[in-house]
């Protein structure tokens, strides 16, 4: 399944090695992207984020993190957090970011879970 992201306003719970990663992903696609996390960014990650003109806040979630047309969750966000239960209170669709890394790419994945 392939879901076009051009143009979308699309929030990344969670700014780690994975949220920044499809971050990039989804900005290679035209996507309008947004990082949130609610503790401290490392400085590689900040850098990584500031020198691919990614938009990004630490230390908790603005009014801006509840604005994407949709969220991407890193592994390590709960289900039980107050910014998933917003979107998903809102029809708001969550999703994975091995989700979003499958609608780019033809190959088999194979997932241990």
């Amino acid at each position: 399944m392939t879901i076009n992201v051009t143009n979308k306003t699309i929030v990344i719970a969670g700014a780690a090695r994975s949220g920044v990663a499809v971050a990039l992903l989804l900005k290679q696609h035209g996507a309008n992207v947004f990082v949130t996390d609610s503790g401290i960014i490392p400085a590689h990650f900040v850098a990584e984020l500031e020198a691919n003109k990614v938009e990004f806040e630490q230390q908790g979630h603005s009014a801006r993190s509840f604005e994407g047309e949709f969220l991407v969750v890193s592994p390590g966000v709960p289900d039980e957090a107050p910014i998933v239960q917003h979107y998903l209170q809102a029809d708001k669709k969550v999703y994975s970011e091995i989700e979003v890394g499958s609608w780019f790419t033809k190959s088999r994945i194979v997932a241990i879970t």
